[in-house]
């Protein structure tokens, strides 16, 4: 039988692992009250929206998906990074300490740290509280760099000047990284092993992790990764005031003050935008009358609009994410009612259209060529040498090609090409990184997932794309052997950088 048993939970595990995605009840817009054509008109706005790249949409009310996309080559079971949204939870992290009476507003964090605290500490350092660090008003000047630059965040941190805490909202993610810090201070605990104790557990949430500091601490102001769905679920329990299925997993009291204005942001005078509204502890305040979000970069954000039960969902690689935000509150919320609305079988054919047919778009080309020039070795397979950049190599594996590159850190990364199709791969190769903290990815426990793409758009130009669909990274590197030069670009600067082909 213990055989039996252990066969049975070896097939299961696969299956356990995504099957926090599909839980929440799926239901027409219609059902819920909103609007379809409401609901096109807002898919089809960020659609069209530019310099965006949609890798994750979830609209959800009452409790019920009325629309999801997950544009090929994502899938839902992929895991995204939320940037500067994981703030959000790192305040419910803070609130669970609270209602264990461990925290409390008014505490002093240098108390917390007295072996890291300068030899010299001043007024404005002794008076900085943790409310100070939940509504970003530590009194400390954003560093961006610093993190980047030493192993010892908090005592570098603690060793800046003050200037009047708790006055002025000075948005800084290592302010949250602090917040972090004292919350493991106090309950022992990484924030990531306390939310999933109390929280994701309860709620069905198997897959999230979070990157950690040199110091061995959760970083708080960003790193977070987890799906969409997982996002949409948290987005859910904040709207129901930390209520999930008949059970109080967090203090409705914490829920209140988190997402209510603690501090002005911006200047009121200026008009208005989500970015002047306000902050609590760690959301943003929203245009919209009663709504806040985990806004992160790039476009990672959980709009919650609990008058209206709803949340919305979106991870995407976005210069517009304002733009964004602005499309649910203006186009999307009008059509959410609260009485019933008429049936719409036209708008919900195009929508049934529109989302079957989102792709990320694959170049069109030929699947194979007779190159001009003799670059090709015998075996179909040429490395390319470039000036002032690593080599690239490109072998025929299957009917179509497997390209691989060295990076200036870690493992060389492989990456299978498909010809007019993404082909995946996992494997343990980092993806490229917007940011450059130290020990960056430790944590997060996942290996990395590429899908690629090639395709010979002329007689002597091939076009290859490879995202990384487990994180937010993306790479597309073009090689003209008529020309002698190979073109890469990555989804975070959009620029193109061209290197010579020394030789083959």
């Amino acid at each position: 039988m213990k055989r039996i048993s252990h066969v049975l939970l070896m097939l299961l595990l696969p299956l356990l692992v995504v099957a926090q995605t599909g839980v929440l009840p799926r239901s027409s817009a219609q059902e819920q009250n909103v609007e379809p054509e409401a609901l096109l008109k807002f898919l089809t706005a960020v659609r069209n929206t530019q310099d965006t790249e949609l890798h994750h949409l979830m609209v959800v009310r009452n409790g019920h998906v009325i629309a999801e996309v997950n544009p090929a080559p994502w899938r839902a079971e992929d895991l995204h990074t939320l940037y500067s949204a994981s703030k959000t939870f790192t305040a419910l992290a803070a609130g669970l300490a609270y209602d264990d009476n461990l925290l409390r507003l008014t505490d002093r964090v240098g108390s917390f740290f007295p072996d890291q605290l300068p030899d010299s500490v001043s007024d404005m350092l002794a008076d900085m509280t943790v409310r100070d660090l939940l509504i970003m008003s530590s009194g400390i000047v954003p560093d961006w760099e610093m993190r980047n630059k030493t192993d010892n965040w908090r005592r570098t941190w603690l060793a800046k000047k003050v200037i009047n805490p708790g006055k002025q909202l000075r948005y800084d993610s290592m302010t949250t990284y602090m917040l972090s810090a004292v919350v493991q201070d106090v309950t022992g605990k990484k924030i990531i092993d306390l939310l999933r104790e109390r929280i994701f557990t309860p709620m069905g949430i198997t897959e999230a992790y979070w990157e950690e500091s040199p110091e061995g601490i959760n970083t708080g102001g960003w790193g977070l990764h987890m799906q969409a769905e997982s996002q949409a679920k948290v987005g859910m329990l904040i709207c129901n005031k930390g209520m999930w299925e008949g059970k109080q997993l967090i203090s409705a009291k914490w829920i209140e003050m988190m997402t209510s204005k603690q501090i002005q942001t911006g200047n009121p005078k200026d008009p208005p935008a989500d970015n002047n509204q306000g902050y609590g502890f760690q959301t943003w305040m929203s245009m919209y009358k009663g709504a806040f979000c985990a806004n992160g970069a790039y476009g990672q954000y959980i709009a919650m609009i609990p008058h209206k039960n709803m949340v919305v969902v979106i991870n995407e690689r976005s210069g517009r994410g304002g733009e964004i935000l602005k499309q649910i509150w203006n186009v999307l919320m009008p059509g959410v009612k609260d009485e019933p609305v008429e049936a719409n079988q036209e708008a919900d054919k195009r929508l049934s259209k529109l989302v079957s047919s989102w792709v990320m778009p694959i170049p069109k080309g030929r699947k194979s060529v007779v190159l001009s020039k003799p670059v090709e070795r015998s075996n179909g397979s040429f490395k390319i040498r470039l000036k002032g950049a690593p080599a690239i190599t490109i072998e025929p594996r299957g009917g179509t090609y497997q390209l691989s590159w060295a990076l200036k850190e870690g493992p060389m990364t492989s990456v299978p090409l498909g010809f007019d199709t993404w082909t995946y791969r996992t494997n343990n190769d980092r993806p490229p990184y917007s940011i450059t903290p130290r020990n960056r990815f430790h944590g997060l426990g996942t290996q990395w997932t590429t899908a690629g793409n090639y395709s010979w758009t002329s007689a002597n130009t091939l076009a290859i794309q490879v995202q990384w669909v487990n994180w937010i990274s993306a790479r597309y590197i073009t090689i003209n052997f008529k020309d002698m030069k190979v073109t890469l670009r990555d989804n975070f600067t959009g620029k193109n950088v061209t290197y010579d082909i020394l030789s083959f």
